[in-house]
């Protein structure tokens, strides 16, 4: 991406991303001191579709602003890294698997991609956990964290498949 310019279409896409990622944040169930949301499943699908880069951006801000206005106003730093990091290596991921590369591995690149960013999720909000309250409350968190990725996977993976088709009918991608 260095050497692309960025373009006032990468701009509306990312904050389009961005807003769908914070619109499915507030379809949540309360769990301990955490959630379980949809946030992370449109990072994924937004990842695949759209890269890392743009994943990775529409996560951190989506989600960040989440934080922000929804009263987890702590959390607001780790989520604009942790979301944006599980945006940009599951985009990365996802699209190293387009080189030379059939639909059954395309697949087994989205699913890689999803898991890699779901294990930097985890490990992102268990550390905020340890030092925004303690260890105790990070083991009770991850089991919110680990719902919300493996929710995230299996409805990311279909939608995200079905997305890409339409989107390569419509010429969007």
């Amino acid at each position: 991406m260095a050497n692309k310019k960025l373009t006032v279409k990468d701009i509306v896409i990312t904050a389009l991303l961005a807003a769908i990622c914070f619109v499915a944040t507030y379809i949540h169930i309360p769990f301990g001191k955490a959630m379980i949301h949809l946030g992370t499943t449109a990072i994924f699908i937004s990842a695949m579709l759209f890269g890392g880069v743009k994943g990775g951006l529409a996560g951190g801000i989506g989600l960040g602003l989440f934080d922000l206005l929804g009263g987890y106003v702590a959390y607001a730093p780790w989520t604009l890294l942790t979301k944006g990091l599980t945006g940009l290596v599951c985009g990365l991921i996802s699209f190293a698997g387009r080189k030379n590369g059939g639909f059954g591995r395309q697949s087994a690149f989205d699913i890689l991609g999803c898991l890699a960013g779901g294990v930097i999720s985890l490990a992102g909000y268990f550390a905020a956990d340890c030092v925004i309250y303690d260890m105790g409350v990070a083991y009770i968190n991850a089991i919110a964290s680990l719902t919300t990725t493996g929710i995230g996977i299996v409805i990311a993976l279909p939608l995200g498949i079905a997305l890409k088709q339409a989107f390569k009918k419509a010429h969007i991608l």
